[in-house]
């Protein structure tokens, strides 16, 4: 089981920075929307990873 919750906690720290730049490359340049569309997916699957593990 501890296998699988630090797949979790990678995967969630993958996504996570995905997140961050796809918002930041989208805030600098201010019209790339797939990049932000990207970016709001990323943070929402990295949320959801996070709220879904045990934490013990």
């Amino acid at each position: 089981m501890n296998r699988w919750k630090a797949v979790a906690k990678c995967a969630e720290g993958i996504l996570s920075n995905l997140a961050v730049i796809g918002i930041g490359l989208t805030l600098y340049e201010q019209k790339l929307w797939p990049v932000l569309a990207i970016g709001i997916g990323t943070a929402a699957a990295a949320l959801f990873i996070a709220w879904s593990m045990n934490h013990d």
